[in-house]
């Protein structure tokens, strides 16, 4: 598997990453709700619940 598309990952500025987590951040916490069936689990896939994205800028 070519994990070359997390090189790019990690020189993605504090805006744009905020951005995206506008943009998708609950298609990601719905995704992850789906596969758990779990509203804490979702949280912590997510990075919700841990404000991982909202402090990023």
């Amino acid at each position: 598997m070519d994990y070359q598309y997390l090189a790019h990952a990690q020189t993605i500025d504090n805006y744009t990453l905020s951005s995206m987590m506008d943009e998708y951040g609950n298609d990601v916490w719905n995704y992850a709700y789906f596969l758990t069936k779990s509203t804490e689990q979702a949280d912590e896939l997510s990075g919700i619940d841990q404000g991982c994205f909202s402090n990023s800028i």
